[in-house]
């Protein structure tokens, strides 16, 4: 019988899986694997939205935003985790017909990509930097496969067209520092919608994997420019505890006051990843609050 996974708190959804005690599960579990996110898509999704999740792993938002009613377009480009990914949609029969799994990457154009990761990671890319990658980090060999690569623009556009939906999608990407070229082939259709229309955006961000940092700074930003408003998006410093739900880690969006203030913080962060949400208002639920200012 397949484990049921629910979140600590007051989350809104739920979802089954083969083996709850394998991670990511255990951490969901405890609330200690990104809850922050979790928060954020109980405040943003329901049956109304198209939920598309760019290096969706193994499933966690995908499983959780069709638990929320969400239209699920689930893109992983790691052919190991895809398979998990399959697996663990098939735990959840009643969540199947909203949830459209696609083993490709995206990127800036349409080809045949050459994945690799270190041996012993679930950490891919494209070869070239997932090589860099690998050499820095210590790892020895590398698995390789090719996966379909598409434009991510054009596959937005797509996905639009499917959901038929009169509000924006939900973007999620995390895809290991491959975001800059995929959101740089968005940028046009993105600069052509009035704010109001521009999809919400739960991005997180790698410019420490960058060949160039400078580079991927200004792509990144040049495109989050577009948005009225990105946040940080972590949590409280201290859990919130109810007799109802018991213990958790609430979400809290700390407001960037310009992209030139993200581009400055991503140009110094020794951080391995920054999690962003761009967005043309804040979430009704999640405390908004403002970004301390950096010591001079």
């Amino acid at each position: 019988m397949p484990d049921l996974v629910s979140l600590p708190g007051p989350a809104r959804g739920n979802f089954t899986v083969p083996d709850a005690t394998l991670l990511p599960w255990s951490k969901i579990a405890a609330g200690t694997w990104e809850p922050y996110t979790f928060e954020l898509m109980d405040d943003l999704l329901g049956p109304d939205r198209a939920f598309l999740d760019v290096g969706a792993y193994v499933g966690p938002l995908s499983l959780y935003a069709a638990s929320l009613g969400a239209s699920v377009y689930a893109i992983e480009a790691d052919v190991d985790n895809f398979a998990l990914l399959l697996e663990n949609v098939r735990a959840n029969p009643e969540l199947w017909p909203r949830i459209s799994p696609h083993f490709v990457c995206v990127a800036d154009e349409v080809r045949i990509g050459v994945m690799s990761k270190p041996a012993g990671t679930s950490m891919s890319a494209v070869s070239t930097s997932a090589a860099s990658f690998g050499e820095s980090a210590g790892f020895g060999a590398r698995t390789e496969w090719s996966v379909p690569c598409v434009n991510f623009g054009d596959y937005l556009e797509e996905v639009e067209r499917l959901a038929a939906s009169s509000q924006p999608p939900i973007i999620a990407m995390d895809i290991e520092g491959a975001e800059a070229p995929a959101l740089t082939s968005a940028f046009d259709r993105f600069a052509r919608l009035p704010p109001a229309s521009l999809p919400p955006l739960i991005l997180e961000l790698h410019p420490g994997l960058a060949d160039d940092r400078v580079s991927y700074v200004a792509s990144v930003c040049r495109v989050l420019a577009l948005w009225p408003n990105v946040y940080f998006l972590g949590r409280e410093n201290e859990q919130r505890c109810t007799a109802r739900d018991g213990c958790w880690w609430p979400a809290l969006l700390l407001r960037f006051e310009s992209v030139h203030e993200l581009a400055r913080h991503l140009s110094v962060t020794s951080d391995d990843a920054l999690m962003v949400f761009a967005a043309a208002e804040p979430p009704p639920r999640v405390r908004v609050g403002a970004l301390p200012k950096a010591k001079s």
